[in-house]
């Protein structure tokens, strides 16, 4: 049976549509009245508040931790620096994609990790023989995205101990809220995210054409059945892209991780 998030008190009241959804065992409002244009409007224009708590974050710190995200994620984790997030999917052996999600370097050889499913095991998995620790901290970790043009004003009024007005794209910072320690993500803009996944996009063609090369006795597949096919792998993480991204394309928004 679902449970409440740790902002579910102050949703539950909010929510006049009683329109729930389960999320990763979570209770998620889909909508919080009978139509969607309130809120629509209230992320194209103003700011909206999304209770985003129920996706899977891993904490990772050891030595070992730069290399274990290098060896998983699709992106060189070597040029990524502390205090700067990415978003990347991660992908099997074959190149097919697993899932995807944002990667903070919070130091040198420390990472927070979210995912939309459970990685644990694909983490420990090709974790072994580093010195890496990795902890499942989704239900100790609470998070919230707030997204639209005013949302980096409103984030000045109630943040303290944060330069949020020279936050720059896809870096991490600290603060607080009402003494409330949290972290904070800034991400991107609708157009590099469509840019992104159009890349991703082709990308991953090309890795899906290569891989006939890799597996004994398989010829390389076409370019264009291996596009569709890369289209197919990738429709989730592009479409999370585009819902994580709009909203947030002035510079005056912000994206916070509490």
């Amino acid at each position: 049976m679902p449970i409440g998030t740790a902002v579910h008190d102050r949703t539950f009241a909010l929510a006049e549509s009683l329109n729930y959804r389960e999320w990763s065992g979570y209770y998620a409002v889909s909508a919080f009245e009978t139509h969607h244009e309130h809120e629509y409007n209230a992320i194209r224009n103003s700011a909206a508040l999304i209770d985003i708590s129920p996706l899977f974050k891993y904490r990772l710190t050891g030595a070992g931790a730069t290399r274990l995200v290098d060896r998983i994620i699709t992106r060189d984790m070597r040029k990524v620096s502390v205090g700067q997030v990415i978003y990347t999917p991660w992908c099997d052996e074959r190149g097919k994609v697993i899932d995807d999600g944002t990667v903070s370097r919070l130091e040198e050889n420390t990472y927070r990790w979210t995912a939309a499913d459970p990685s644990l095991r694909w983490f420990t998995q090709n974790a072994v023989g580093l010195d890496v620790e990795i902890t499942d901290i989704s239900e100790s970790v609470a998070a919230l995205a707030v997204q639209g043009p005013t949302s980096g004003r409103l984030l000045k009024t109630i943040v303290a101990q944060a330069d949020i007005e020279n936050l720059k794209y896809f870096r991490v910072t600290k603060g607080s809220i009402a003494g409330v320690p949290i972290g904070m993500l800034f991400l991107g803009g609708v157009i590099p995210g469509i840019i992104t996944g159009l890349m991703l996009m082709m990308m991953f063609a090309f890795l899906f054409r290569r891989r006939g090369v890799v597996v004994k006795g398989v010829e390389p597949t076409p370019f264009f059945p291996a596009l569709r096919e890369a289209f197919w792998s990738l429709m989730t993480p592009v479409v999370l892209l585009g819902a994580m991204f709009s909203g947030i394309a002035t510079p005056t928004s912000r994206s916070s991780c509490s």
